[in-house]
């Protein structure tokens, strides 16, 4: 099992978004499909992998939460997705992998308004599986985990049997 933390107080507040703006379009699509890598070898890969949040859970660092296959909170969390009041599309899988679990409209709303949810909020919509004690993300997380030692594989082709072929194959 994987561990995925933030450093200090807050999980990830995502990208530096002033990096974009003195990108030329084809290193931004570069830069995004790197992203793309990442979160599919978390998402895809031979371990389950824990988000413990707190704090700013924004942007990117929503994506990257979004690849782990077991996501515990703590009160402090806050989820946001701010790209869209800035004009930027979300670029590391959120349309895709924050859809799923928001469903199409609710992903749409959060996108373009940069709407904030709170932790409690975020459990109810799914954005995360657990809500912990303060300070306790990263002590509930891998024992939240543990049922799913031994059922690895299944429980990765189950979650999606196309991106599984692919890296098994050589294609990533």
């Amino acid at each position: 099992m994987a561990l995925l933390s933030g450093s200090g107080v807050h999980f990830s507040a995502g990208l530096d978004l002033s990096e974009h703006v003195a990108r030329p379009a084809p290193e931004v699509m570069k830069h995004s499909r790197h992203w793309h890598s990442v979160m599919d070898t978390i998402q895809y890969g031979d371990l389950p992998v824990v988000a413990a949040l707190e704090g700013a859970v924004i942007g990117g660092g929503l994506e990257l939460a979004a690849a782990a296959h077991v996501r515990v909170g703590d009160p402090s969390t806050v989820f946001q997705l701010p790209e869209g009041r800035r004009r930027i599309f979300v670029g590391g899988g959120a349309s895709v992998r924050i859809g799923r679990i928001l469903g199409p409209d609710r992903m749409i709303e959060m996108m373009l308004t940069g709407r904030k949810y709170n932790a409690e909020e975020g459990v109810r919509l799914g954005l995360a599986h657990y809500l912990s004690e303060p300070g306790g993300a990263r002590e509930q997380g891998p024992g939240a985990c543990a049922h799913h030692r031994g059922q690895r594989a299944a429980f990765r082709l189950h979650r999606d049997p196309g991106a599984f072929a692919h890296r098994r194959h050589g294609a990533w």
